[in-house]
C-alpha cells in the first residue's frame, strides 16, 4: 500500500520546534532539539537527514508482524541514532584516587 506524501522538505534546518513527520518526506534536512511526531498515518521519507538530540512522540498502531518489522527495520535505527546520549552522574564517593 503506497502512502500519500503531503509536503515535501528539501535541505531546510529545523531548532527547537515540533515537527509533524508523518505523511512529510525529508531529503537533506536537519533537526536539531525537535520534538518529532509519528502517528498511525505513516512513516515518514528521510534521506540524507542529520537528526541532533531530537525526542519522539510515536502515536501509532501495530496491528500484525508485518507493521511491527516495517517499523524496526526502517524507523527504529533513525529513532534510536537520532536520542540524545544520556548523561550519567557519578556515584557518590567516586572520585579518583591521586597517584
Amino acid at each position: 500500500m503506497l502512502q500519500a506524501i503531503h509536503l515535501v522538505h528539501e535541505g531546510q534546518v529545523f531548532q527547537d520546534c515540533t515537527v509533524y513527520m508523518s505523511g512529510n518526506a525529508f531529503y537533506d534536512c536537519k533537526f536539531f532539539r525537535c520534538t518529532l511526531v509519528v502517528r498511525e498515518s505513516g512513516i515518514p521519507a528521510l534521506v540524507g537527514c542529520t537528526l541532533q538530540c531530537c525526542t519522539w512522540h510515536l502515536d501509532f498502531l501495530v496491528s500484525d508482524h508485518r507493521a511491527w518489522e516495517n517499523f524496526m527495520k526502517v524507523m527504529a535505527p533513525v529513532v534510536r541514532d537520532s536520542l540524545p546520549r544520556a548523561f550519567v552522574e557519578p556515584r557518590v564517593g567516586e572520585q579518583e584516587k591521586p597517584q
